[in-house]
């Protein structure tokens, strides 16, 4: 192999050729920072790292085309000081470049700001891979922010991302067309969520922050969000462009594990979702949360063949308080819909607010719920609560309601309770736990006698 050569010329010293094939760290931050760039922007584009540690006082620049890689040892990257007022550790700049094998500890030494982030995908660079990678050290701010624009097939896989504010932010300039993943990876003991899909807004040209995690872990993420609210594994407000959740597990978070709420167009498929409300260590207060899954005014989104189950008594309704009382009517007491009341817990709860575009139109479908403790604590397996299912104005139609089809909540102390107006199987005669798709397994225990789509019979606040 030929051998790679770049001169770097750093002020007050002479010019020194470094071969970019087998760069070893020097003891000048400033020396290693401008060995790497000038490898990745040069001829060749490849800077290889050996073993050790390379302090660094700036942002490594990833342009198109270009390679920085360790070996199996993962060399570190670390920023030791930032002159130049450095927000992002590694900028991916361009379309085509990787990141693989290395650790990329920031140090707690990023400029905080707009969008700072150990690892940025920005521009509208397509097709860049972060892999084999550690992502730490951004306890203020977070790990990888996906920034890019109209961007697509940009890829974590097999990256570690921890000890971070947020995990990883899908920014909000990509719709369904323009997806970017995470893929066998895991977050983990990020202060606040795992993963944040962001919000749309289309008059400022933000069109949301779709984004895809398959074959990955999340888990002992949001002991300290500095909001009072217990961070999740994963979370979205007001996503309108939607993203992809497979096959990943998704446990043992101080808040709830998956908290979605106002947004559409999800799809969440195959995962293994338990134990929210975990005393994650170094929690600033009390982990709890409302379920494994909490869906509030959700729509046009499928939930397949996922497990769901909570069986955990710090989450019992008393002590998350239930501050939006999708427990109760309006008058009623607290918790008065939920089974055991104060002591219920629940596995997946779908939920409606007073207010705004209820919970519509979803799909859920060959899950397992499963909510289960000791008394006098009670755990359901699913619950829906008034106003889902009907649209702002009280109506219903097929259009509104949600369909439940061939979900399992064996294993619960209750399996179902069913307020809203939602559609269980209900062209289906469902007369025993046996009964075939498109049946849930508990539709028998609510008879269409009450309801002839087997809704509990409390239907608004």
């Amino acid at each position: 192999m030929a051998v790679v050569l770049a001169v770097v010329l750093i002020p007050g010293r002479a010019e020194a050729a470094v071969d970019c094939g087998a760069l070893v760290p020097s003891s000048v931050a400033a020396q290693n920072l401008q060995n790497i760039n000038s490898c990745l922007s040069g001829v060749d584009q490849r800077a290889v790292l050996t073993p050790g540690t390379y302090n660094v006082d700036g942002s490594i620049v990833v342009p198109s085309g270009a390679s920085l890689v360790g070996d199996t040892t993962y060399p570190t990257i670390r920023l030791s000081a930032n002159p130049s007022g450095a927000v992002r550790l590694v900028r991916f700049t361009g379309s085509g470049a990787r990141v693989g094998f290395v650790r990329l500890d920031a140090a707690n030494r990023l400029v905080l700001g707009c969008c700072s982030a150990v690892v940025m995908f920005e521009g509208s660079g397509n097709n860049n891979l972060l892999d084999d990678a550690f992502v730490t050290g951004a306890p203020e701010t977070t790990g990888v922010y996906v920034l890019c624009r109209a961007c697509s097939g940009n890829q974590m896989l097999r990256v570690e991302i921890h000890s971070n504010f947020y995990g990883v932010i899908f920014g909000p300039y990509n719709d369904s067309a323009h997806a970017n993943t995470i893929v066998d990876s895991r977050l983990h003991d990020n202060r606040c969520d795992g993963v944040t899909f962001m919000g749309t807004d289309l008059s400022a040209g933000r069109p949301g922050g779709f984004g895809v995690i398959e074959g990955s872990s999340l888990y002992r993420n949001g002991r300290d969000c500095e909001n009072g609210i217990p961070g999740a594994a994963v979370y979205t407000a007001g996503n309108k462009a939607g993203g992809r959740i497979l096959n990943s597990q998704l446990y043992d978070n101080c808040g709830n594990n998956l908290d979605m709420v106002d947004s559409e167009h999800f799809h969440i498929e195959g995962n293994n979702i338990y134990n929210p409300g975990f005393p994650v260590p170094g929690a600033a207060y009390y982990c709890t949360g409302t379920a494994s899954g909490a869906v509030v005014n959700i729509r046009e989104t499928a939930f397949l063949r996922n497990t769901f189950r909570n069986t955990n008594p710090r989450t019992v309704a008393r002590l998350h308080g239930d501050p939006n009382r999708f427990f109760n009517a309006n008058g009623a007491a607290l918790y008065s819909d939920l089974p055991g009341g104060g002591n219920g817990l629940v596995a997946f709860v779908l939920a409606s607010w007073r207010t705004g575009t209820p919970s519509m139109h979803n799909t859920i479908e060959g899950n397992s719920f499963i909510g289960n403790c000791a008394a006098p604590c009670v755990g359901t397996g699913y619950f829906t609560s008034r106003g889902t299912g009907f649209d702002a104005a009280h109506n219903w139609s097929a259009a509104t309601t949600n369909y439940f089809r061939g979900n399992n909540p064996f294993g619960s102390n209750v399996g179902s309770r069913r307020g809203g107006g939602n559609w269980y199987a209900a062209d289906s005669t469902c007369t025993s736990a046996s009964s075939p798709f498109p049946c849930n397994v508990d539709d028998y225990q609510h008879p269409t006698s009450v309801n002839w789509a087997r809704n509990d019979g409390f239907y608004f606040y």
